[in-house]
C-alpha cells in the first residue's frame, strides 16, 4: 500500500483520502484491505476509515465480501471494456438533453474555459489532464439539469479515471485534445446534434485495443509502486 504523508483531520478529509486511493489504485487491484494498517498511515482510529470505505463501496470503487472484509476492485480487461462502453453509452444518451436545456451563456462560458485549457495543453501533466477530462464531463452533465444524471457522471467518471490517465500520457498534442471538446461545445451553440454525437462519439471512445494498451501500462505502474 502506497504510503500517505502527514494525517488527516476530520471524517471529510478521511473519506477524500482513502477515495483518492481507491481511485488511483493505490490499493493492489483485487487485494483486500488492510483497516489497521490504512488508519494508522492516516493517523485515525478505525472508525472513520470503516465509514469510508463503507460508503466508497455504494460508489463502485471498493468492494465488500461478507466475512472476508473489504477489497480493492479488480482491474482486468472484461472490467475495462465494461467501463469504457457504460462511459461512452452515458455520456452519449445525455447529449439529447443538453441540446434540450442548455442555456446559450452557459454552453458559451464552458467553451471560454476549454479554450483557456487548451492555451495551456501541452504544459498540463497527465493527472491534470485526466481531472480536466473528469470537470469537463461533469460540465457538459450539469448542463442537463438533471441532478441524477449529475451522480451517475461522477460514479463512471471516478471509476475511468485512472484508465484515461493512462491514456492520455500517450497524447503527443495535448492543445488537439481540448479541442476536440471545444469542438463539442461550438456544435452545441451551433444546434448541430448530429454532428456533435459523431464528435462527441469519438471523444469518448476507447476501443479493445486502446484499453488493452492502457491496462498493460497502468498495472505496471501499479506493482511497480508496490515494488518500491
Amino acid at each position: 500500500m502506497a504510503q500517505v504523508t502527514g494525517t488527516v483531520s476530520s471524517t471529510t478529509d478521511v473519506f477524500s483520502a482513502v477515495r483518492e486511493m481507491a481511485i488511483e489504485f493505490r490499493f493492489m487491484p483485487g487485494a483486500k484491505i488492510n483497516e489497521t494498517e490504512l488508519a494508522e498511515e492516516l493517523g485515525v482510529s478505525r472508525t472513520p476509515i470503516r465509514e469510508a470505505l463503507n460508503r466508497l463501496v455504494t460508489e463502485d470503487l471498493i468492494d465488500f465480501r461478507k466475512n472476508y472484509g473489504f477489497f480493492c476492485r479488480t482491474l482486468d480487461l472484461e472490467d475495462v471494456l465494461h467501463l469504457a462502453e457504460a462511459y461512452k453509452t452515458f455520456h452519449l444518451s445525455i447529449l439529447p438533453i443538453v441540446f434540450a436545456r442548455a442555456g446559450k451563456e452557459e454552453v458559451e462560458a464552458l467553451l471560454a474555459s476549454t479554450q483557456q485549457m487548451a492555451a495551456h495543453g501541452n504544459d498540463m501533466p497527465p493527472c491534470e489532464m485526466a481531472r480536466a477530462d473528469q470537470a469537463f464531463l461533469h460540465d457538459i452533465t450539469m448542463l442537463t439539469k438533471n441532478p441524477v444524471m449529475v451522480q451517475i457522471n461522477g460514479s463512471i467518471s471516478a471509476r475511468i479515471r485512472f484508465l484515461r490517465k493512462v491514456m492520455l500520457e500517450g497524447y503527443v498534442c495535448k492543445r488537439a485534445y481540448f479541442r476536440n471538446q471545444q469542438s463539442v461545445l461550438e456544435l452545441i451553440l451551433a444546434g448541430d446534434e448530429q454532428e456533435a454525437t459523431r464528435v462527441f462519439s469519438d471523444y469518448l471512445t476507447i476501443d479493445a485495443s486502446e484499453a488493452e494498451k492502457a491496462l498493460a501500462r497502468g498495472l505496471g505502474r501499479i506493482y511497480l509502486k508496490t515494488a518500491h
